[in-house]
C-alpha cells in the first residue's frame, strides 16, 4: 500500500518533485495553540513554545513538555463518525525537573492533561490539531 502522491515529471517522464502528504508517525510536532479552557490560544514564549510530541509506528509517544520529557503508549484507529481518526493517548511517564516558574509548571500541567484527553486527529498541510471526543480542538501541532 502506498500513500497517495503528488508527483510532478519532466516530458520524458522523470520524476523532479514528489509530494507526500503528512502521516501520525515519525514526525516531530511543534506545539503552536492549546485549548486555554474558554478559547484556542497560540503558545506564548517560556509557556509551551519548546512543547513537542511524536508517534513513531510502534504505538509509543516521546515529547517534551518544555520542562520535561514525557512518553507513553497511543492507540490509533479508524473513523467511525467522520471526526478523523480514534487517537486514545494512554496516561504519560514523565521526567520530574522542576519548572523555572510557576507558569511552565501550569502549563506543563495543561498540556499533559489535554494530551491524555485526545479522542481523534486531524491532519490538514503540515498541522496535527487533536481533538477531544465532542470534537473540541485541544492541541494545534506544525511539523518541524
Amino acid at each position: 500500500e502506498t500513500a497517495e502522491q503528488l508527483v510532478l515529471s519532466d516530458s520524458d517522464g522523470k520524476a523532479l518533485l514528489i509530494f507526500r502528504p503528512y502521516t501520525l508517525t515519525d514526525i516531530s510536532w511543534k506545539l503552536t495553540a492549546y485549548n486555554s479552557g474558554s478559547a484556542v490560544v497560540s503558545v506564548e514564549t517560556n509557556k509551551g513554545d519548546k512543547a513537542t510530541i511524536s508517534f513513531n509506528n510502534e504505538g509509543r509517544i516521546a515529547g517534551s513538555t518544555g520542562v520535561n520529557n514525557i512518553m507513553g503508549n497511543y492507540t490509533e484507529g479508524g473513523s467511525a463518525d467522520g471526526a478523523g481518526p480514534s487517537l486514545e493517548i494512554n496516561p504519560l511517564a514523565m521526567t520530574r525537573r522542576a519548572a523555572l516558574n510557576e507558569d511552565a509548571a501550569l502549563f506543563e500541567k495543561v498540556y499533559t492533561e489535554l494530551l491524555e484527553r485526545t479522542a481523534s486527529y486531524r491532519l490538514s498541510g503540515n498541522t496535527l490539531t487533536l481533538t477531544d471526543a465532542a470534537g473540541t480542538t485541544l492541541l494545534v501541532f506544525a511539523a518541524e
